[in-house]
């Protein structure tokens, strides 16, 4: 995870979506953002790709539903929603019970606690 986290944060390829995707990728071997990769790039284009998908929320879910993932609470490599103010963003859980982690610029801010996650069924 840490090495996946650290660098700059970099819309499309290392933001909170993508960066929570390819831990679960690295750990799953399944990327819940494969259909949304390159489709935007910078902050704008971040911002109607997810309207265009009616919001985080409905996107994370969409993206779970897709890769056949299953609602969970917390769970070490879970794919997690988290507000951060009046804003979500993907983060994935770690091994401490509760504890989950989100891209920032130069690595990762620990969070507590989500809104919703969602795990690999295999």
């Amino acid at each position: 995870m840490a090495e996946v986290m650290a660098g700059p944060f970099v819309w499309g390829t290392a933001d909170c979506c993508t960066s929570a995707c390819d831990v679960h990728l690295r750990l799953t071997g399944i990327d819940p953002m494969a259909r949304y990769r390159g489709a935007y790039h910078g902050p704008r284009g971040a911002l109607r790709l997810i309207r265009s998908q009616d919001g985080l929320p409905a996107m994370a879910a969409a993206m779970a539903a897709t890769n056949d993932m299953r609602a969970c609470g917390w769970h070490p490599g879970a794919l997690g929603l988290a507000e951060v103010g009046r804003q979500h963003a993907l983060v994935i859980g770690l091994d401490q019970p509760g504890w989950w982690a989100g891209k920032i610029d130069g690595g990762y801010a620990p969070v507590r606690g989500v809104v919703a996650a969602w795990r690999w069924n295999g």
